[in-house]
């Protein structure tokens, strides 16, 4: 089986990208330190504050998608540490562009029930929304046409 790798974009497009991107990652490093905060405040020990946020991180990198690849069976989100997570495209619901407030809510702001992997890159815009039927994930391709096309070639899903 055949597997195309298309890598996400990892810089800003423009310098509101940017900005925005600097006030996501700033919201999440604070919200990935505070368990290990309020631990020592409570314990007066500094070692939990350690332990608690390697914890933290060992799962962001188990489930931080570096690129997908896609196929003619599904697509596959590879990972840092964990091993790859196949979706054949019979699960797909859809795929769509988003807006960047729409990921901002969605993928940032909206509290997830589902485990969901987490992306690397440090963008806002140009996100494609990949629905299944036990999650959905955030991804900004490098190339979009590349990515559009593939999905056309390889799928029945129409991206919108």
């Amino acid at each position: 089986m055949q597997q195309v790798k298309i890598q996400p974009r990892i810089l800003p497009r423009d310098f509101l990208d940017f900005l925005i991107s600097f006030f996501i990652f700033t919201f999440m490093l604070i919200l990935v330190l505070i368990p290990g905060i309020v631990l020592v405040l409570i314990t007066k020990k500094l070692i939990f504050f350690i332990v608690t946020n390697l914890v933290i991180i060992f799962f962001i990198l188990k489930y931080s998608t570096v690129y997908i690849s896609i196929s003619k069976k599904g697509i596959t989100f590879h990972t840092i540490l964990g091993k790859p997570r196949f979706v054949d495209w019979k699960e797909i619901v859809r795929i769509q562009k988003t807006t960047t407030s729409q990921f901002i809510k969605e993928a940032i702001l909206t509290p997830s029930t589902v485990v969901r992997e987490t992306g690397t890159a440090f963008t806002a815009k140009g996100y494609y929304k990949i629905t299944w039927k036990y999650g959905y994930f955030f991804f900004p391709p490098k190339n979009p046409k590349e990515f559009v096309t593939l999905v056309h070639q390889n799928s029945h899903i129409i991206v919108k």
